[in-house]
């Protein structure tokens, strides 16, 4: 039963492994784990010093897309991501995801130089959710003939819930012990222990906190 038990789950993990492509180009790149690390992404860098670091956290088809140097994704203790991307463009960006964080899927996208996507601890994403920090193409005021949509860094806090389907657009920041409601398009700053929801979303309740489990 034991080595049955064992065939079958060795059979799991190489099926895993097939799935992740490495594709690396460059010179400096660096990625580092724990020896707790599971990770099963593909791997798409093309770039020159660009470092990922990984704390003892567990991937799931996940890519990894890198474009451009000097960038930093850093994947906290206890993390956990079952689909979806992690994206970088330009040069010297970051994604930052904390502690005890699981991310069900999810689309991150930094892109415009010197831009961040930071995501604190205890948090907990739905599915199919995109956070952005730019438009990835320019709008022209046509008088003045200047970029009207620069990209903007979003910042989540702590325990913080973001329903299925939500999107968090650029320059948002979203405090502590908030809620972002299934489909909301959040485009301004979430107060701390609020629910919001729509599109554009609006605070619909005030004075709250949540708990990831069932039963408080």
């Amino acid at each position: 039963m034991k080595q049955t038990m064992l065939i079958n789950k060795l059979r799991y993990w190489y099926h895993d492994f097939k799935k992740s492509i490495f594709t690396i180009r460059g010179v400096g790149n660096k990625i580092t784990k724990s020896k707790n690390t599971v990770l099963f992404v593909k791997w798409d860098i093309e770039g020159n010093n660009n470092l990922v670091e990984f704390g003892s956290c567990y991937l799931k088809n996940v890519t990894i897309k890198i474009r451009g140097n000097n960038h930093h994704i850093k994947i906290g203790d206890e993390v956990y991501m079952y689909g979806g991307i992690l994206w970088i463009e330009d040069d010297n960006n970051a994604i930052i995801i904390g502690e005890n964080t699981s991310i069900q899927s999810a689309h991150l996208a930094v892109t415009e130089i010197g831009r961040k996507i930071s995501i604190g601890k205890n948090c907990m994403l739905a599915e199919d959710i995109i956070i952005r920090t730019g438009d990835s193409h320019p709008i022209i005021d046509m008088e003045t003939k200047s970029v009207i949509n620069e990209g903007k860094d979003v910042d989540i806090k702590d325990h913080v819930w973001i329903g299925t389907r939500a999107q968090i657009l650029k320059g948002v920041a979203i405090e502590n012990d908030s809620i972002v409601g299934a489909g909301a398009v959040v485009v301004q700053k979430v107060e701390k222990n609020t629910i919001v929801a729509g599109n554009p979303a609006k605070e619909v309740k005030a004075s709250i906190n949540w708990n990831s489990h069932r039963s408080i």
